[in-house]
């Protein structure tokens, strides 16, 4: 689907491999941690939960009576391993996200993991984004799409108006579901 970019009022990044190198050991860091806390072994394999993010593996495995308290624990787990990694800014998504700050269009970083780590992340990685420009997944709005759902209907733009820029098929995926424009970073 092609597109002028004259006519993009929005655009939607993914953050890991997207705008930050994504780390192999976090997803299992995860899983691990989650494991731990429940005393019991889960499928780790993250696509098979229904929106592949760890809110959705949340509301998922965990009783709702202790999903919140559970959540708040991972989000703190999830702060230390981000603060014990390195973190690397890929050059072709923070290339597209200058171009977008360098216009008048709106944008927003939707990721699928925990909000505070996430922007840890992207800081270590030497990325500079402002709070209010981040979102992620929650135990409310488990899925990616239906963040994106939102934003779209907060900024008032038509789906051929928004432009998501994503690393995996699930991005892609998203994008065609809601009627964006895509494009690989």
């Amino acid at each position: 689907m092609q597109f002028e970019l004259s006519d993009i009022k929005l655009c939607i990044f993914d953050l890991d491999g997207t705008l930050v190198n994504s780390n192999e050991a976090e997803i299992p860091f995860f899983f691990t941690s989650l494991s731990q806390l429940l005393n019991e072994k889960l499928d780790s394999d993250i696509s098979n939960y229904p929106h592949r993010t760890f809110s959705s593996v949340l509301n998922n495995t965990v009783p709702l009576s202790k999903r919140e308290e559970v959540f708040h624990q991972l989000d703190d787990i999830m702060m230390s391993f981000v603060q014990k990694q390195t973190w690397s800014s890929l050059s072709k998504g923070t290339g597209l996200l200058n171009l977008v700050l360098n216009s008048s269009m709106e944008y927003y970083i939707v990721t699928g993991n925990f909000k505070t780590p996430s922007l840890e992340k992207a800081s270590r990685a030497g990325i500079a984004l402002p709070l209010e420009h981040v979102y992620s997944t929650g135990l409310g709005d488990d899925s990616k799409a239906q963040v994106i759902e939102k934003l779209i209907a907060q900024n008032q733009c038509l789906p051929h108006q928004v432009l998501s820029i994503g690393d995996s098929s699930y991005d892609e995926a998203i994008a065609k579901q809601l009627g964006l424009h895509f494009i690989w970073a």
